[in-house]
């Protein structure tokens, strides 16, 4: 999720809700007092663009970036201004001869100071204006009813993008609520949401359709990045990036990310990581929680390797396995807002300071070296026990079902040691 708690909205609570959003609504406006948001108005689509095919778009030349932004706020988050303000900060720079920016947008809107609940979606060709109080982007194509908890309408939308405007790399964007392992984009009108194993079938179409990995999948989302989430993506992207904790509400700072690839010359990705996470903190200069991290994918077989060299050299050795099952060095581990996630460096680091010189505690040691040094790009936060990547380590001898359903404890030994740890939460 992002900053506000993930809530389904119903009638019986909508006054309430309304209430409380139109109090964030003034808070984020004072924040943002450049963009009266007061007048918030979606572009809306002629009768043919209400057609169940696309509308025809001309031949578009190859260009050298293709970004799509998936933007899900039909929710309690499109009570807020983010969602268009998200829109407004792209159409700053709009589409170029070198960057194409596609965004599917379906949000409950807030208008004239009311509360208006659209179950449609509209895909938009970002255009550049200077009217930030409109979204004047022209409609490609218009989905009534649409359901943004659906893994085939995100595939669809990218789908589409990826025919019409070919690029020679590609970002792809999800914008919503995210819960972890319970997965993204929620829509509170179908009351559906995207698992994180839709989310990598989802990927995986997607990267299909380009014939080539996505060069970076971004959560812009709360609690997305831990380890089992990222391992369920890695065949489908080559970076990935996200939130280990609570997004700020203000999210990624679009404006910015254009402008980078607007740039002359070839994109270097550790720079352009670097320079994004430290982008995401300067767009929300006001948050307590700024987290945001970037992974290389091609470093997880490598990953998954040491992970269970670590975890067999722990069950070799009695002694230690014990002071493992202690779990005293997950509970000084940090946590994430969703209690069941620690840090994943932060809790090797509590674990081998506490092991004698041993096999294990060099493999922790080797383990965690890797991490940092071949897996994590960038990473940013104003907490310095938060490192850049999650694991999931529940409390108590609950499992989420879900879990069970991602390759990562399919794939590695940590399972095992996991539920081992889970009975003494």
């Amino acid at each position: 999720m992002k900053k506000i708690k993930l809530a389904v909205i119903s009638s019986f609570l909508f006054s309430f809700m309304l209430v409380s959003a139109l109090n964030v609504f003034a808070q984020t406006a004072a924040i943002n007092a450049s963009r009266n948001v007061s007048n918030v108005s979606v572009p809306k689509a002629s009768a043919a663009q209400d057609a169940t095919v696309p509308q025809k778009v001309k031949k578009q030349p190859m260009r050298e970036w293709l970004v799509m932004v998936y933007i899900n706020a039909k929710n309690d988050l499109g009570l807020l201004p983010n969602a268009f303000m998200s829109v407004n900060d792209m159409e700053r720079i709009g589409s170029t001869d070198k960057v194409a920016v596609v965004v599917e947008y379906g949000a409950f809107e807030m208008q004239g100071g009311k509360s208006v609940h659209s179950e449609d979606s509209w895909t938009l060709f970002i255009k550049k204006d200077e009217d930030c109080h409109k979204i004047t982007s022209p409609v490609l194509y218009h989905t009534k009813k649409a359901d943004m908890g659906s893994r085939s309408h995100l595939v669809n939308f990218a789908r589409r993008a990826i025919d019409e405007y070919p690029a020679r790399h590609t970002i792809l964007v999800v914008w919503n609520h995210g819960k972890g392992i319970d997965g993204i984009s929620f829509d509170d009108i179908t009351g559906n949401h995207i698992s994180v194993v839709e989310l990598g079938l989802a990927l995986k179409e997607i990267s299909n359709q380009l014939g080539r990995k996505i060069d970076m999948f971004v959560m812009d989302a709360c609690l997305m990045q831990s380890l089992s989430i990222a391992y369920q993506l890695r065949d489908y992207a080559d970076i990935i990036i996200g939130s280990q904790e609570t997004e700020p509400i203000n999210g990624l700072p679009y404006y910015w990310l254009l402008g980078e690839l607007n740039k002359p010359g070839r994109i270097n990705a550790k720079q352009f990581c670097d320079d994004l996470v430290d982008a995401f903190k300067k767009n929300n200069p006001k948050a307590t929680e700024v987290t945001m991290s970037a992974l290389n994918t091609a470093a997880f077989p490598r990953l998954v390797s040491l992970f269970d060299q670590w975890i067999n050299e722990i069950r070799q050795d009695k002694e230690i396995l014990q002071e493992v099952r202690s779990v005293v060095h997950v509970k000084d581990s940090r946590n994430i807002s969703e209690y069941d996630y620690r840090d994943l460096l932060d809790y090797i680091k509590h674990l081998n300071d506490s092991l004698r010189p041993s096999r294990a505690k060099a493999a922790g040691e080797m383990l965690a070296s890797f991490i940092r040094e071949k897996v994590i790009i960038s990473n940013y936060s104003n907490d310095n026990t938060i490192k850049g990547l999650s694991i999931y380590i529940p409390s108590g001898d609950y499992y989420n079902p879900d879990y069970w359903e991602l390759d990562f404890p399919k794939d590695s030994a940590w399972s095992g040691l996991n539920a081992e740890l889970a009975e003494q939460m």
